[in-house]
């Protein structure tokens, strides 16, 4: 017998109005909204899922952030509820003033279609999961109350390489991507550790290539102990630059036992993702 989680229970109350998401006095309600969508990626159309989260702000018009999510090994099962993580991150940026996407990619949750990112090097993984992020925005950007030329990418873990790959496609309107506590699984890692020589020098490589033909500034944002070693995000991201790219790593004290679920606790780093907003013009409009 499955057992109905209870923080999805009380998302549900949220969604049918019968308690408020957010009850703070200096940040916005949020409606929040469980779509189906269609996406066109290579010339096939698939139906993918996702929430929306929109703040009440009277504003005519959004600046739009994708959020997508991460991986549970080379071969995860499929979470029924992928659409609902993420809600504290989302939540805290549509508060803000931001419309946010929490986009669920080809194979993961509900959302149709084969597991296409399990690809032989880590540069493949993630721009076959740029493909669903250049659908979504595709999709969103035929809302009339999105800002066209505002538009940010985040992801965390897998969702971290995949917003990476992102920064190097011809996207209209991206000003700019986060990393989360990015990695990813590739076919070439298989059985071998995180940290392992050859999984390393496969990211490094991999963030070089991305730095080479990125279009638009990164902020990469990881904890000091994630799966990987500081001193292994810090080559990745001096390769990033070194060949290009442009950005900012910010790496923040242990988290837990658990660095790599930073994510789900944005005070921590919410701030340092406000700021970067900042500095890459990604403002609401009216």
């Amino acid at each position: 017998m499955r057992l109905f989680h209870f923080e999805y229970f009380i998302f549900y109350l949220s969604l049918m109005g019968l308690i408020p998401i957010n009850t703070r006095a200096d940040t916005y309600q949020i409606k929040t909204e469980h779509i189906y969508f269609s996406a066109l990626i290579d010339n096939k159309s698939y139906r993918l899922e996702a929430m929306i989260y929109t703040p009440l702000d009277n504003r005519t018009q959004h600046s739009l952030i994708i959020m997508t999510h991460g991986r549970h090994g080379p071969l995860p099962k499929v979470d029924e509820h992928e659409v609902f993580h993420y809600q504290s991150l989302c939540k805290a940026l549509a508060e803000r003033g931001y419309l946010v996407m929490m986009l669920v990619r080809r194979g993961y949750g509900n959302s149709e279609g084969p597991d296409s990112e399990f690809l032989d090097t880590p540069e493949e993984s993630g721009l076959a999961g740029a493909k669903d992020i250049r659908g979504a925005i595709n999709y969103m950007i035929t809302n009339s109350g999105i800002t066209k030329d505002r538009i940010v990418i985040i992801g965390q873990s897998q969702g971290g390489w995949v917003s990476l790959a992102s920064s190097t496609l011809d996207i209209n309107g991206i000003r700019g991507i986060v990393n989360i506590s990015g990695a990813t699984n590739f076919g070439l890692a298989k059985g071998k550790s995180f940290r392992s020589f050859e999984v390393e020098s496969a990211l490094e490589n991999s963030a070089k290539y991305f730095g080479t033909i990125c279009r638009v500034p990164a902020l990469w944002i990881y904890a000091e102990n994630d799966n990987h070693s500081p001193d292994a995000v810090n080559r990745w991201f001096n390769s990033f630059i070194k060949a290009g790219g442009k950005g900012k790593l910010i790496i923040k004290p242990p988290y837990k036992d658990n660095g790599h679920a930073i994510v789900n606790e944005p005070d921590l780093y919410i701030d340092d993702i406000i700021n970067f907003f900042e500095e890459i013009g990604f403002r609401n409009t009216n």
